[in-house]
């Protein structure tokens, strides 16, 4: 069997930097590439707030920056 390229998933913890190491002295072994997967934890919120509609963000920065403007004197 055939190894030329290896996967990793890495969260950055310690036994994930463990796994890399490891998958890294093998692939050195058997010549192969190493690609490394970074992992996150799900996102744990359910509601998502909606997109603003796209006509309405030139008008938000019209707006915006009417509003931000310094008086004149």
């Amino acid at each position: 069997m055939t190894i030329d390229r290896i996967l990793v998933a890495v969260s950055f913890s310690e036994r994930s930097i463990d796994a890399v190491r490891k998958a890294a002295r093998l692939a050195a072994d058997r010549h192969a590439n190493i690609t490394l997967l970074h992992v996150v934890q799900p996102v744990k919120r359910r509601r998502f707030l909606p997109l603003p509609d796209p006509p309405a963000l030139p008008r938000a920065r019209v707006t915006h920056a009417g509003s931000a403007r310094p008086p004149l004197d």
